[in-house]
């Protein structure tokens, strides 16, 4: 299998203890890229000027080099949507937890709602699994930052802190964020 070209790829090849870490090119990915943890944490730099895929029609999203890069390191596959045949796979998924370290700049405001668009529309069994967690780039790559992961039924934004075996754990009463 052919690998994205911004992937520096994890050692491990147990998924349950994978963590794909998907942030712009730039100084963030350069610093991740050298204080990851090689054996569970891969990086994956993406151009931040990534199509609106609830705009963009299929072909457009395809297109888009960032989207090819998160569709073939995560392994999964997409899913089309009602009526299409299943092109998603939740068994090959290579990763554990997806990170989505994006911040809301004011040079990329939508980048961020964009990935999480993506994960929402295109592969929604991650976000169902709660694989899926968002952080402020402002805090890659420190171990113990609070993240937040896409609640599948709310669509809203939970807090999560690590125990300390490094698991997430998402707590209902943290919910913040709006639809």
């Amino acid at each position: 299998m052919k690998l994205p070209g911004f992937l520096c790829d994890c050692q491990t090849k147990d998924a349950s203890l994978c963590e794909l870490l998907i942030l712009k090119v730039g100084p963030h990915y350069e610093e991740a890229r050298s204080l990851r943890d090689r054996i569970v944490q891969a990086v994956l730099g993406v151009d931040p000027n990534i199509v609106n895929p609830m705009t963009a029609d299929i072909g457009e999203v395809l297109d888009d080099e960032s989207f090819k890069a998160i569709i073939a390191a995560v392994g999964t596959g997409i899913q089309l949507g009602l009526g299409e045949p299943p092109l998603f796979d939740l068994a090959p998924c290579r990763y554990g937890r997806i990170i989505l370290a994006f911040e809301n700049t004011f040079n990329d405001p939508k980048a961020r709602e964009n990935l999480i668009h993506f994960f929402h529309l295109y592969m929604p069994p991650l976000i169902n699994e709660g694989r899926v967690f968002l952080v402020d780039s402002e805090n890659i790559p420190q171990k113990d930052f609070v993240a937040q992961v896409l609640d599948p039924v709310s669509r809203k934004l939970i807090k999560v802190e690590p125990d300390t075996s490094g698991i997430y754990i998402a707590r209902k009463q943290d919910m913040f964020g709006s639809e």
